[in-house]
């Protein structure tokens, strides 16, 4: 599974304030636990006053949640305060980590005081259909990267699966660098395919840089890529020629 890191604190507030008004459930996780304790966001506070607010993304915030059920969680939450929560908006599977404060009694909440969290991860939505490749050697992508003043970089990365306009790249640890050099929405020209039978010339954008959680490249990066060209298409032509 493949995960979207979100790291914008005014698209975290937008979806947590959408949480909030639609009282949608969230779950979550404690060490040690395999039971997931339900409880749904309050309202986001400053850290400093947990009265009245006009939220906005350059101050310290804390949120406010109720109390977790089945009631057990409020007192292992407090011998365990690092905790997962998972949640669902949007038909996308959202995840991320938080940390216990307090518990609160003050009128109109009664729960608990939990950290803002610095990221949430979205598992990723496939709007197309993908081919995985059985071995990842089997198609390579190549391109260059302008590291400095006259200094170009080199990449071969290699392609895990495609779809009709996409491409997810595998990153391993000797190419971690082009992920400092790298953000959604950019753009890389003049990429090379290179297949066992011939080779196809396309224009990508970034889409994302995601870590790996688990499976066979765990620990790796995905680079995913959007083309305006027919990638699925001219890969299985030029594949299969006859």
């Amino acid at each position: 599974m493949c995960w979207h890191l979100l790291q914008d604190k005014e698209k975290i507030i937008r979806i947590i304030e959408y949480l909030i008004y639609e009282q949608i459930e969230i779950k979550v996780r404690i060490e040690g636990e395999e039971t997931k304790y339900s409880s749904r966001f309050f309202e986001i506070v400053p850290g400093s006053n947990r009265g009245d607010v006009s939220v906005s993304s350059d101050e310290v915030l804390e949120l406010v949640m109720d109390k977790l059920a089945p009631e057990r969680g409020n007192g292992l939450i407090q011998q365990f305060p690092k905790v997962g929560i998972e949640l669902l908006a949007n038909d996308y599977l959202c995840r991320c980590q938080a940390k216990y404060i307090c518990a609160t009694n003050t009128y109109p909440y009664h729960g608990l005081i939990m950290s803002f969290p610095e990221f949430l991860e979205l598992e990723e939505k496939r709007r197309e259909e993908r081919a995985t490749l059985e071995s990842p050697e089997g198609i390579s992508a190549v391109f260059d990267l302008v590291k400095g003043p006259g200094k170009d970089q080199s990449y071969e990365l290699n392609v895990i699966n495609y779809s009709d306009h996409g491409l997810a790249l595998l990153v391993t640890e000797t190419d971690l660098d082009l992920l400092q050099m790298l953000n959604p929405g950019d753009r890389i020209p003049e990429m090379v395919i290179f297949t066992e039978l011939g080779l196809i010339h396309i224009d990508g954008i970034v889409r994302h840089k995601t870590r790996v959680e688990d499976g066979r490249y765990r620990d790796n990066y995905i680079l995913g890529l959007e083309s305006n060209t027919k990638i699925k298409a001219i890969i299985n032509e030029v594949s299969n020629p006859c």
